[in-house]
C-alpha cells in the first residue's frame, strides 16, 4: 500500500498497477518528479517498513556512502505514513543534503533543522522553506500544531545532527507538544 505523500496514491494508480517502490516516474501535479529506486533500494524499504510496522520495533539502516540510505529512509517514512520524522545525521553539511533532499522527493511539509546551523546563509535552504532554530521552546511550538485541523500543520520533519540531539530532548522536557 503506498503511502499519503506517494504520487501513485494522488494519481489514481493503484498498488496492483504501481507500487510506492517504483513510482518514481510520475509525480502528483505541482510536485517535482521523484526519484526512482534502485532494486536493492526498493527491497530495503520493503524490509524496513515490514520490520517497524511490527509493535516495539526500531531499525538502524546501514549502508555505504552514496548508495542511497537518505532516499530509503524518506521512503520507508512515506510507506510508514509518518507524520512526524526524526533524522538524525552527523553534521551540519548533511543536514542540509538531508533537508534538500526530502524536498526534492516532493516532501512540502514543514521542515527544521535543529543546530547552530543559521539558514540565512544558505539560499538552497532558505528557498526550500527550510527553518532552522536550537530552540527547544520553538520546537516544541511547532509540534505542539501538529494535527489535521485547519489551523494545525499535517507533518513536521525535524533533521538534527548528533550534537543537537540534547535539544531533542529538552524540547520533551519543555512539555510542549504533548
Amino acid at each position: 500500500m503506498c503511502g499519503s505523500n506517494c504520487p501513485a496514491a494522488t494519481t489514481g494508480v493503484t498498488d496492483s498497477e504501481k507500487s510506492c517502490h517504483d513510482c518514481g516516474g510520475t509525480a502528483a501535479p505541482g510536485r517535482p518528479e521523484r526519484a526512482r529506486l534502485f532494486p536493492d533500494q526498493a527491497e530495503a524499504v520493503k524490509r524496513l517498513v515490514r520490520h517497524l510496522r511490527r509493535a516495539g520495533k526500531r531499525g538502524l539502516f546501514v549502508s555505504a556512502t552514496g548508495t542511497g540510505k537518505t532516499l530509503v529512509s524518506i521512503r520507508t517514512a512515506d510507506e510508514l505514513g509518518a507524520r512526524l520524522v526524526l533524522f538524525v545525521v552527523p553534521t551540519l553539511d548533511l543536514a542540509a543534503q538531508t533537508a534538500l533532499a526530502w524536498r526534492r522527493d516532493g516532501h512540502l511539509e514543514h521542515m527544521v533543522i535543529v543546530s547552530a546551523l543559521g539558514t540565512s546563509g544558505w539560499d538552497d535552504l532558505v528557498a526550500a522553506r527550510v527553518m532552522s532554530t536550537t530552540d527547544p521552546y520553538a520546537l516544541g511550538g511547532l509540534a505542539s500544531v501538529m494535527g489535521q485541523g485547519e489551523d494545525q500543520i499535517p507533518a513536521l520533519t525535524v533533521i538534527c545532527t548528533y550534537d543537537s540531539v540534547n535539544k531533542i530532548e529538552e524540547t520533551q522536557n519543555t512539555g510542549a507538544g504533548s
